[in-house]
Order: structure tokens, then sequence, then C-alpha cells
């Protein structure tokens, strides 16, 4: 997964390679949620599971999170469960 701050949204593409296969496709497979609360030039300092730090142009820190189903999807399909995966 690939995720950035712009535009005052939380931007996350669950699959990025997608673009190399089809420009639509990489719309589809796309987050984009509001975080106008974060500010300017904060940076996204970890990503781990689904829950994204990141530090905020004063040096506070916030948390954000992303629905859980693409890490549960990847999971899956490393174990080769693909029943679960389905």
């Amino acid at each position: 997964m690939l995720s950035a701050l712009a535009d005052g949204k939380l931007l996350c593409w669950y699959y990025p390679n997608a673009i190399y296969v089809d420009k639509d496709l990489m719309e589809h497979s796309k987050l984009s949620k509001e975080a106008n609360d974060i500010g300017k030039l904060a940076q996204i300092t970890h990503f781990t599971g689904n829950m994204i730090s990141i530090v905020k142009l004063d040096g506070s820190s916030a948390t954000l999170t992303v629905p859980p189903y693409a890490k549960i999807l990847y999971e899956h399909v490393d174990q080769a469960d693909f029943e679960k995966a389905i």
C-alpha cells in the first residue's frame, strides 16, 4: 500500500501497481479521506497495519486509520488461503 497527505486529505492506494495495468482500475483501488485537522506540511512517520502516525508542523502527533480490509486480504493471499480471501 502507498499513502500520502495532500490537499487536506489522506490518500491511500491499496494496490499502486494497478497504474501499470489500467488507469481506471487505479481510481477504484484508492481511498480518499478528509484530514483537514492535520494542517499543512504534516509528515507520515509510520504506517503499521491500518494505523498511520503523523507528525504535524507544530511537532504534535496524530493518528489516522484506514479500513483494515486490504491488509486482511493481503494476509490471506500470503497464506494461500484463497477461500477466505474471496
